[in-house]
């Protein structure tokens, strides 16, 4: 069962209703010409087929602007460089020029139009990039900025790091160089500008420090919701003082959130993230919340729950995943099952592996809580958060 193609299936019906606010709204937000009301029933139909069980879906209370990144592919004409998207189906061959997303704020939109353009200016040709990739905190305003290039002279691109970098509102830009056939989510050098750039959200009243081109959440408003929820299963169903185990930790701030919305309960946590830079972020926001934190960076499927691990202890534990759209790695299923916490919070961005992923720890653990939350309006994604108990 494809939760995409469900949900495609249902919305057709009522597609239409709504005049799209995008002539290219089916490359990014195919169900901008449906009502929100309708998109959110056909979301909770969608994951009820996937699931095998009716599930509430939470819907966002912002609905469109919401995005905190975005990654535009560069057109070039006559008349300059544009923002743009890669056509449906062409296999990156074919870009279709926009003007900006609804889905991202005015403020990044317009941030990135001037940065496209800037191109034109320093007679950079649009052929020579790969992405034009824009962060924003919702918190400060702040944008960073990074193109993705796989030739043209460096000298260009320095120019154009310096001319955008000088754009009100833009925190830093960067320019990276990758080749032609390797994505432009892992640049090999950096050309222009900082090598290290950073900014910070607000989630749940907690500063979150994070890389600005590394992974978070793009719907702070849901974000909340989600965490609020949890907290209130955990108020109720977690001992009185646990340790939590942030598994795919990204820069931590799942638990930093739950450990200020839970203050006084949660008595250390324990994380694992792949990437460096982010565990790195991770180390300085559990500090920011006083929590006492041990974080490991390397691969999760040799770091988790080592046998020397001091702070295993099954019965005053709660172990949160949030995996990448794969799911949870087999390794990680199998240490669950063998010894794996009282409490599971698993938050999913991939309703077909969450599904997966539940009935492979069925045995092990039972279905606590099961909610949807509609982190991305207007598009076939959907996030949920399942928190399961282990049997006795």
């Amino acid at each position: 069962m494809n939760f995409a193609r469900v949900l495609v299936e249902r919305a057709r019906s009522a597609m239409g209703a709504l005049a799209p606010r995008e002539a290219h709204y089916a490359i990014c937000s195919p169900l901008q010409a449906l009502p929100y009301e309708a998109q959110v029933r056909c979301k909770e139909a969608a994951l009820w087929r996937v699931l095998g069980r009716r599930v509430p879906v939470f819907p966002s209370a912002v609905i469109w602007g919401y995005r905190k990144k975005m990654e535009f592919a560069l057109y070039g004409s006559e008349s300059g460089v544009r923002l743009g998207w890669h056509a449906r189906g062409s296999r990156g061959r074919r870009k279709v020029p926009i003007d900006g997303c609804v889905l991202a704020s005015r403020r990044l939109n317009e941030i990135a139009r001037q940065a496209a353009a800037a191109l034109g200016e320093v007679g950079a040709w649009a052929g020579d990039t790969k992405a034009l990739v824009a962060s924003e905190s919702k918190a400060s305003g702040a944008v960073a900025l990074r193109l993705v290039v796989h030739g043209g002279e460096e000298l260009r691109w320095r120019r154009w790091q310096e001319v955008v970098g000088a754009l009100p509102g833009v925190a830093a830009a960067q320019v990276a160089y990758t080749r032609k056939e390797t994505p432009a989510t892992a640049p090999e050098r950096i050309i222009a500008g900082p090598h290290e750039v950073w900014l910070e959200e607000r989630v749940c009243g907690v500063w979150v420090r994070y890389p600005a081109f590394g992974f978070f959440q793009n719907n702070i408003w849901q974000m909340e919701e989600l965490l609020i929820t949890l907290a209130e299963v955990l108020a109720r169903e977690a001992p009185r003082q646990f340790v939590v185990w942030d598994l795919y930790a990204g820069a931590a701030p799942l638990s930093a959130a739950l450990a200020r919305l839970l203050e006084g309960r949660v008595r250390a946590v324990s994380a694992l993230e792949l990437d460096e830079a982010l565990a790195q972020a991770a180390r300085r926001n559990l500090r920011r919340v006083g929590v006492a934190a041990r974080v490991v960076g390397g691969d999760i499927a040799r770091t988790f729950l080592r046998d020397d691990d001091a702070s295993l202890n099954t019965s005053r534990a709660v172990a949160i995943v949030d995996p990448p759209r794969s799911g949870l790695h087999s390794v990680v299923v199998r240490r669950l099952q063998e010894k794996g916490p009282a409490l599971l919070a698993y938050v999913s961005c991939n309703p077909d592996t969450l599904a997966r992923d539940l009935a492979l720890l069925e045995g092990t653990y039972s279905l606590a809580a099961l909610k949807g939350f509609d982190f991305y309006p207007n598009t076939l994604h959907l996030e949920a958060l399942a928190v399961l108990m282990r049997r006795a």
